[in-house]
């Protein structure tokens, strides 16, 4: 007991190992900071490079969906690759042999490659979802059961938000089927009964006039709405049809400003004829 405490007292009062200790702490510390502050600056770069680039697509001939994901994916590669050389970095500090690690880690990363091929299954399909085009950040889509935002495309899983607030997380993987709305321009939809007290001629030429302005009351529109025909007669009235062509994934808001107006002006015609 003495001999060990004699050693234990030699080793706890050794200024120089302290010494030591506490510079390799430092060090590695610094590393982290300054890593992560590097990591920082450039994540910030990557998000404010997105609206630059849109700024200017017409001269890269870029997508702003495109862009926007890419540039999300390139931040989440640019964090995993950051942090995984801040490690090593700290790892030799303390003097860790990196080759034979490296070497070591290749091995073992090569049989869990063999046991983990849902995960490159899922990494690989990301990154054909994003160069292919089939949906990006911001897109309103539907993927199986799932319809939502997409809030984010990661190196394996994309997230859905749906208007309820529901937050989807679906494995790249898994996803066969897209449905993508905001491609391209929405068609709505509207179909409205005009009773048999009215006089068709009467509301549609009132109908008419108000659809010849609807371009100016409903941003989402691009171009004015159309009185489309006929749709069905019953004992009730006539139902009649209007479309109207608007902005992607915009329909069913334009479809509840048309048949509100319309309705509007139908009650009116119907309290005048009594």
């Amino acid at each position: 007991m003495t001999q060990w405490w004699l050693k234990f007292r030699d080793v706890l009062f050794d200024e120089h190992l302290w010494q030591s200790i506490g510079w390799t702490c430092f060090k590695s510390i610094l590393i982290i900071i300054i890593g992560k502050l590097i990591l920082s600056i450039t994540s910030k770069i990557i998000i404010k490079i997105v609206p630059a680039e849109t700024k200017y697509k017409r001269i890269h001939q870029l997508d702003q969906r495109r862009v926007k994901t890419i540039a999300m994916l390139v931040k989440h590669i640019l964090m995993y690759t950051g942090n995984f050389i801040i490690m090593l970095m700290v790892l030799a500090q303390f003097g860790v042999e990196l080759a034979p690690l490296l070497a070591g880690a290749g091995v073992v990363g090569l049989a869990i490659g063999f046991g983990a091929q849902n995960f490159v299954k899922d990494v690989i399909a990301g990154f054909f979802i994003i160069f292919e085009d089939q949906f990006a950040v911001g897109d309103q889509v539907q993927i199986g059961a799932y319809k939502g935002t997409v809030e984010e495309i990661g190196l394996r899983i994309t997230k859905l938000k749906s208007w309820k607030g529901e937050l989807y997380i679906i494995p790249n993987g898994i996803i066969t089927q897209v449905t993508n709305h905001s491609i391209f321009n929405s068609i709505a939809v509207v179909d409205v009964l005009v009773p048999n007290i009215i006089p068709l001629d009467a509301a549609l030429e009132q109908i008419n006039y108000y659809l010849t302005t609807t371009i100016i009351q409903i941003e989402s529109l691009i171009k004015p709405a159309e009185y489309h025909g006929v749709h069905v007669v019953n004992e009730h009235g006539t139902i009649i049809r209007i479309i109207a062509e608007c902005k992607p994934n915009q329909q069913h808001e334009v479809q509840l400003i048309i048949f509100e107006q319309v309705r509007i002006i139908l009650d009116g015609m119907r309290f005048k004829n009594g």
